[in-house]
């Protein structure tokens, strides 16, 4: 069995989550992800027992029973991932949401392409930053 997470990623909807794991083949990557369907799974995630912490979180903003904001925030509040990287990954780029986003502690809020190819080009810029560039904790 494997003892380690790479990603751990919130998203609701099965579409984008297929273009991303879809993009993330594609490019060659051969990380852990794990998905959970909503911010409630997310924080819920974090309270099981002896959970494999992961080396990157991924959210989606808008999902059921507990948004990305909410999500977050509580993460954020537990101090074993206090410094865990997290990623905003929505279509609502708005001022608002960026600045809110940031505001809560997040390291990176990132525009969902529009396009296939704009996905390729998006999980590759995140695995080399997070996995390559940055010396994660």
């Amino acid at each position: 069995m494997d003892n380690s997470l790479d990603i751990l990623y919130a998203e609701d909807c099965e579409e984008d989550f297929s273009l991303f794991l879809d993009a993330f083949h594609e490019n060659g990557f051969s990380l852990s992800v794990k998905r959970v369907n909503n911010g409630q799974e997310l924080v819920d995630y974090f309270l099981q027992e002896n959970p494999l912490l992961p080396k990157l979180i991924i959210s989606d903003l808008n999902m059921p029973r507990k948004n990305g904001f909410e999500a977050v925030r509580e993460i954020r509040g537990a101090s074993l991932l206090i410094k865990t990287p997290i990623i905003i990954f929505s279509h609502s780029a708005t001022t608002e949401n960026i600045r809110m986003s940031y505001d809560l502690g997040v390291n990176s809020f990132i525009q969902k392409p529009l396009s296939y190819q704009g996905h390729l080009e998006c999980v590759k810029n995140i695995h080399n930053f997070w996995f390559r560039l940055a010396q994660l904790p």
